[in-house]
């Protein structure tokens, strides 16, 4: 026969969740909206990347301003007449406030990206949680597991992956 042991208690909550550090009222754009629109709202807002809602404010999307300047530059259309469904991504890779901030660096260091919308129990967007944040959050909290889990993230988010970027189209290359 086996042994008997107690249950587990419940792991106690993470210190620190993705809700204390997480940007509120983060600025979104919709599917229809130009991409010249999505790049405005960025440049006012001081940010690189957009949540893209449905009607209800669920993320279905993302669009960042690297997705708008490869787009710009290999299309022939202006930004004011390509849509954000153009150059957004599909379904965001997202997280919830009471998530620990160690395990929302851990799914962005395995994504590769730089941003997580914050979603509600009913999936409608709370907030956006960036690799800024984190990193301002290293600084001033003592927790050195985040600082050790932020090192190695930043290590791998940003360099190119395998070496070099895909155009599809070079704009540079007279046709």
């Amino acid at each position: 026969m086996g042994e008997w042991s107690a249950p587990r208690p419940p792991e106690p909550p993470p210190a620190l969740v993705v809700g204390q550090i997480m940007t509120r009222n983060a600025r979104t754009c919709r599917p229809e909206d130009t991409l010249a629109a999505a790049a405005a709202a960025m440049c006012e807002a001081d940010c690189r990347f957009l949540p893209v809602v449905d009607g209800k404010r669920r993320p279905i999307g993302v669009v960042t301003d690297g997705d708008i300047c490869l787009l710009g530059s290999t299309s022939r259309r202006s930004l004011g007449d390509m849509s954000v469904r153009d150059a957004m991504s599909g379904t965001p890779t997202t997280c919830r406030p009471g998530d620990g901030v160690l395990a929302a660096l851990k799914l962005m260091r395995q994504r590769r990206i730089r941003h997580l919308p914050v979603v509600g129990e009913e999936g409608v967007l709370e907030g956006v949680v960036s690799l800024t944040d984190l990193v301002l959050c290293a600084e001033e909290e003592s927790f050195e597991p985040l600082r050790q889990e932020l090192a190695c993230a930043l290590r791998e988010i940003l360099q190119k992956h395998e070496g070099q970027r895909v155009i599809e189209h070079n704009p540079f290359v007279e046709d």
